[in-house]
């Protein structure tokens, strides 16, 4: 539990050291205000513990969303998080999931995954891998091209939680061409 705790200046810390371009569809501790926490309750039936607070969002443009919402809270206890189905036609009818989520105990390692066009070349998302078992889709960006500052922001946090002893597995390298 302490370690969850601790878990708001470890990411506090990734965050002023960061150096790379931040992703505008990301926002973290400080940055992340009440009208992107009401739009993530309203898409991912956010319902926070008392206690609980958001410490990264991700997915919080409003843009134009043709493949429905998907995205993901991080807090001191949870991740929260709405995707959408991998399967063949999902660029032509994109099925998202009913929003889940787990406690942080629970989790061993997370990262985003491959990405997928499915049918044809649009952009779908990418896969959310949490415990080293792909959960679906999340999309990264709104057009037809994907936000790799989110990409390697998200998975940068990543690695930087398993350095500190966040997360117990060390998260595996995906190279995007």
């Amino acid at each position: 539990m302490e370690k969850i705790n601790q878990l708001e200046g470890a990411i506090r810390e990734f965050d002023t050291k960061y150096v790379l371009e931040k992703s505008p569809n990301i926002s973290v501790l400080n940055d992340i205000t009440e009208k992107q926490i009401h739009f993530h309750k309203s898409k991912l039936h956010l319902n926070l513990d008392r206690d609980e607070k958001p410490l990264v969002l991700v997915n919080t443009k409003k843009g134009v969303r043709l493949y429905g919402f998907s995205g993901f809270v991080l807090t001191n206890k949870k991740i929260h998080f709405s995707l959408t189905k991998r399967f063949y036609f999902a660029s032509f009818l994109p099925l998202s999931e009913k929003p889940r989520k787990l406690n942080l105990e629970s989790i061993d390692s997370f990262q985003i995954g491959e990405h997928d066009s499915c049918f044809g070349s649009t952009y779908v998302g990418h896969d959310l891998v949490i415990n080293e078992k792909t959960l679906g889709l999340v999309r990264l960006g709104f057009g037809l091209m994907y936000d790799e500052e989110a990409l390697v922001y998200i998975n940068e946090l990543s690695k930087f939680l398993f350095e500190n002893g966040f997360l117990k597995s060390t998260p595996k390298e995906y190279r995007w061409q």
